[in-house]
């Protein structure tokens, strides 16, 4: 039921506030106890209404010294009369009882260790824990409590709950006033859901990917991922030279042949310089703006390496390309190339790097 339900079915005598604290393990307790009806609800809620006097008390006020020794609650170790006190809003007590419950709770999924309330007694006055020892002694200890509150039988639930009639008048009183409040006993605290995060703004190496990170050689914005496909379109490009030369468009700003191999090497080697201009602009963001670290010394680091790994590649390729007969151009693009990835040209007027 809701927080407004609960709070007239337990007299409002606490704050507000603590019944909308209760009210979801309170009705998920009473779904537990199978009280799915107006008079189950109606007897569930008079009967722990009385016991704990409108949810005021989920713990015994006494110490629980009066129970020590007591083996008919299975209080046989010192100290189990205090251990073991009165707790939650029906009073669990008793090493004996607390074992039952948590076996019970296992046996049901709600707990994995059937010891987890005899080696942990004080989150039975817990409003989860408390409301379902309840449940258990509803439906296990006192079986019959449901089928009294069908016949509308208070003496009877009462006698099962107390042993006796002690303050039936209130037990009586509690189960016409909640009767009175009919289907709305039945009600469901409202979910109230955590608000979903706000987007974190993107930054350093995000900011890079997702966002206009970086101008590139030309002052176009670009972002990882610009780059990326335009590698792909390169590649394509070079492959496409290699294997059918002189079948796609030049990409040298005003030559209107068609390229050949030599436009396409230079092409991915105007690449290759950006690649290098990238580098710094990655390690820029991952750094975040410190200044311990060079870029440019990262840069200047790291053109010989690539150099060292594309040239091979780039001279075989050029070599079988243009064949034996051919070595010396062969041997020109390859060291040319091979001065422009050492030495990272900026001379862009001479590269087919239009984006």
């Amino acid at each position: 039921m809701d927080a407004a339900t609960l709070s007239r079915a337990m007299g409002g005598s606490l704050s507000m506030a603590k019944y909308q604290s209760y009210a979801a393990d309170f009705t998920s307790a009473a779904l537990q106890a199978k009280c799915t009806t107006v008079n189950r609800m109606a007897m569930w809620c008079a009967q722990i209404g009385h016991e704990s006097v409108g949810l005021r008390y989920m713990e015994e006020i006494a110490s629980g010294a009066a129970y020590e020794g007591r083996r008919d609650l299975g209080n046989i170790h010192p100290g189990d009369g205090r251990r073991f006190k009165g707790r939650g809003p029906i009073q669990l007590t008793g090493r004996h009882n607390y074992g039952q419950f948590g076996k019970w709770a296992k046996s049901v999924g709600l707990v994995s260790d059937a010891n987890y309330f005899v080696n942990n007694p004080t989150q039975v006055a817990t409003s989860k824990w408390g409301f379902l020892a309840a449940a258990w002694y509803w439906t296990v200890a006192r079986p019959l409590l449901n089928s009294y509150a069908d016949a509308g039988d208070v003496v009877r639930a009462t006698r099962a709950i107390n042993g006796g009639t002690n303050g039936l008048a209130d037990r009586t009183r509690r189960w016409n006033a909640c009767r009175g409040l009919g289907t709305a006993l039945l009600s469901r605290p409202a979910v109230v859901r955590p608000a979903a995060p706000k987007p974190r703004p993107p930054g350093g190496i995000e900011q890079m990917a997702f966002n206009d990170g970086f101008k590139d050689w030309a002052g176009n914005q670009q972002t990882v991922q610009s780059w990326m496909n335009n590698m792909d379109r390169r590649i394509a490009l070079l492959y496409s030279a290699f294997l059918s030369p002189g079948t796609q468009p030049s990409r040298i700003p005003g030559d209107k042949n068609k390229t050949n191999l030599r436009d396409a090497i230079m092409d991915s080697t105007s690449w290759t310089n950006q690649t290098m201009r990238r580098v710094i602009a990655l390690q820029a963001a991952l750094a975040n703006g410190a200044s311990a670290t060079d870029p440019q010394e990262i840069a200047a680091a790291l053109r010989p390496i690539v150099a060292e790994v594309v040239g091979p590649i780039v001279e075989e390729s050029v070599t079988a390309a243009l064949g034996e007969d051919n070595a010396a151009q062969a041997e020109a693009i390859v060291s040319e190339i091979s001065v422009r990835l050492s030495n990272g040209t900026d001379d862009e007027n001479a590269l087919t790097s239009a984006e």
